[in-house]
């Protein structure tokens, strides 16, 4: 009995020694052939194994294969598929003849894989395995059992230790959408000690010239691929997006539930240029941020209780986010505090040089002022539009676009291949109210901009001063506004804008000229009464209607009330050059008592020219219309003149300044036809009043 165990012993130690040594002993010719033949089979493809081959049987199955490549589809870009320097990996063999399968180690060193699609949708990877021309036939036990069916592993048998991919390199190319992708040093790491418990994976990849680290943590396999809700957590680490993710999910289809999530872009205009779709240089699409309660199906996430921060704008709700067209679509509604829509639609708020002249002050020197230049050249490109598609309806305590300012507004924004459209179905702004609708056009070469606005009893000054920096208006209205520009720079839009519009102005005042101070010292030379120095118009109402071509606003039927003047005018607006022609005619419709004149100019009409740069133009008489009017009446002869007088009372006094302007002779004779003879003292001399055409052209020449 001592002896036979003895020799068992001694066989038991040959056999193990055997295993050891015996692939030593082996030729390496004698299994290549082999290993090649199997993978062809399975493959359809013609493999090589350059490089030495390493096998070990005990105590485990190793083996090692260096320069391995795989042949490429017949008509791909590259001759193979796939090459590796090194493929490293070992099995438990004690676990594999237990049908379990224990992977100790599994390393490949160098991979380079090439991924392809041909014109046809056929891809390089659908491997067709090599048969014979005759199928064997199944063989049936009595029993009916099949024998040559293949017996499987227990999948809850797999465990992976060393598992690693060393400095690899993908390519993919897709012959039918002209997409080609590289993604190179690619490192990972997978660790799963049991099927049947957890599981992680860390690599990083260069793609696109970015370095990405990526982390992912299962509670449990088994679980989440049998449908089995576990949790999971996802990191996503490189210099232009960071993610996280902590919650559970569940497998077939994979979608998250009930997970905690944020994902910050430090620049969206950089994220948007990697992925292939840059925009053009400007402002906006800067920093992004959002948090909040996320679910995730289908490339679909969802967004509960969300915070988002994008470039200025803070804002809280609801959103869902579309990844599986061919660009993001983003839906919900959110609630912000300040919405500014400028940097995204290439526009800015006037700045403090377009603000106009400083408030109140009077005329401009004499001569044309050169066009004011501060419509900016800067390149406005709307492309950005086209980077995402997005329906939201949003609540802001404020709204800004161009210089234009909104307060609690609610906001139906939409974004649909290039083309946004604002409606603003009821909003508050400068202590008025009224509706908006707002649209920027990006699908074509040349941006385009439209503008619906229907205002009620709005504070004119701040409207008027942030949006186009004219602040010679002041008082409550109501306007309609609907205009539409296009042009690569805010210079080209003003150039083209066109629309149409109309105001009703009540108690306000326009800014930088007295006309009534021009009727009254016109109409009162001869009593010698000084200008008061008050540069404002006051109005009870102010009403016109305009059209605009070509940035040139044209009214017709312009009108000014208060209780004491009433003003008609027309002319036009040069908004690309910022520059004003208007005509205006005053009309005294009662006595000015009290604003420093002692005669009643009832009924005298005086023109004024308001010419030049809107930001300081300048005011005047319109003399060629006084000195025709005055032409006019003297052509009709002292007799007819003399018959409309009423006795005792003066000739119309700007008619005795233009005949001495003109050199008319006054009639001065006497009843009984003798001319009357006029000896003054000299106190009658200094109660004279001062002389006509003297004081005719210092008040000329100070307007």
């Amino acid at each position: 009995m001592r002896t036979f165990l003895l020799s068992l012993l001694v066989l038991g130690g040959l056999i193990v020694g055997a295993l050891l040594i015996a692939p030593s002993f082996i030729p390496q010719e004698w299994y290549r052939e082999p290993i090649v033949t199997a993978i062809e089979e399975q493959t359809g493809r013609d493999v090589t194994i350059d490089g030495d081959i390493g096998l070990s049987l005990f105590p485990q199955f190793n083996f090692r294969l260096e320069g391995v490549s795989i042949s490429n589809a017949e008509g791909a870009k590259h001759p193979t598929m796939a090459s590796m320097k090194t493929l490293d990996v070992g099995l438990d063999a004690f676990r594999l003849l237990r049908r379990e399968i224990i992977v100790s180690r599994f390393v490949l060193e160098d991979p380079v894989i090439h991924l392809e699609v041909d014109k046809s949708g056929k891809s390089n990877f659908d491997f067709e395995p090599q048969t014979g021309s005759e199928d064997p036939q199944p063989t049936e036990q009595p029993d009916g059992s099949d024998q040559s069916a293949p017996q499987d592993f227990e999948v809850g048998t797999i465990s992976l230790g060393d598992v690693r991919l060393v400095n690899g390199l993908v390519t993919y190319t897709n012959h039918q959408t002209n997409e080609d992708y590289e993604v190179q040093d690619i490192n990972a790491t997978v660790s799963l000690p049991s099927f049947d418990g957890p599981f992680s994976a860390d690599g990083s990849v260069t793609w696109l010239g970015e370095r990405v680290g990526a982390n992912v943590s299962i509670g449990n396999l088994k679980d989440l691929l049998e449908g089995i809700e576990t949790e999971i957590s996802t990191r996503i680490n490189s210099d232009l997006i960071i993610q996280s993710f902590d919650g559970k999910a569940v497998a077939d289809p994979l979608k998250l539930t009930e997970g905690k999530a944020s994902l910050n872009i430090p620049s969206l205009r950089k994220f948007s240029a990697w992925l292939g779709s840059p925009m053009p240089d400007g402002d906006g699409f800067g920093p992004v941020a959002i948090a909040g309660d996320l679910t995730a199906r289908d490339q679909r996430l969802f967004f509960k209780n969300a915070n988002v921060e994008f470039d200025d704008i803070t804002a809280t709700g609801g959103l869902t986010l579309i990844l599986d067209g061919d660009k993001p679509f983003v839906s919900g509604r959110m609630d912000a505090d300040t919405l500014n829509l400028n940097p995204y639609l290439g526009v800015e708020a006037p700045s403090q040089s377009q603000s106009g002249g400083s408030s109140g002050s009077g005329g401009g020197s004499g001569g044309a002022p050169a066009p004011s230049t501060e419509w900016s050249d800067d390149p406005i490109d709307l492309a950005g539009l086209k980077s995402l598609n997005a329906n939201l309806k949003l609540t802001a305590k404020r709204v800004q676009f161009g210089g234009i300012k909104l307060d609690n507004s609610d906001l139906d924004l939409r974004i649909n291949d290039g083309l946004l459209t604002a409606d603003l179905a009821d909003i508050n702004l400068y202590k008025g109210t009224g509706t908006a609708k707002f649209s920027a056009d990006g699908r074509g070469r040349t941006p385009k901009i439209s503008q619906t606005l229907v205002l009620n009893a709005i504070d004119l000054l701040p409207l008027f001063r942030d949006a186009g920096g004219y602040d010679r208006l002041e008082g409550t209205g109501n306007l309609i506004l609907d205009v539409t520009m296009t042009g690569r720079s805010q210079r080209q839009m003003m150039q083209t804008l066109r629309g149409s519009g109309g105001v009703n102005f009540l108690d306000g005042a326009i800014r930088g000229v007295n006309l009534a101070d021009l009727v009254r010292n016109i109409g009162s030379v001869l009593g010698g009464v000084q200008n008061t120095g008050v540069q404002k118009t006051d109005f009870a109402e102010l009403t016109g209607r305009f059209n605009i071509r070509n940035g040139i606003l044209s009214n017709n039927d312009f009108a000014l009330k208060n209780p004491l003047l009433w003003v008609t005018g027309a002319g036009s607006l040069n908004i690309p050059n910022r520059t004003i022609d208007f005509r205006f005619v005053p009309k005294a419709v009662a006595t000015i008592e009290g604003q420093g004149s002692r005669r009643d100019v009832t009924g005298i009409s005086v023109p004024v020219i308001v010419s030049g740069s809107w930001d300081n133009p300048t005011f005047a008489p319109d003399v060629g219309s006084i000195i025709g009017g005055v032409l006019e009446g003297a052509t009709r002869g002292r007799d007819e003149s003399d018959s409309e007088e009423e006795e005792g009372q003066p000739a119309d006094p700007l008619e005795s300044i233009f005949r001495d302007v003109l050199g008319i002779p006054t009639d001065t004779s006497s009843e009984d036809g003798e001319p009357e003879q006029q000896e003054s003292t000299q106190d009658e001399q200094e109660q004279q009043p001062p002389d006509p055409l003297g004081d005719l052209f210092k008040i000329l020449q100070n307007q």
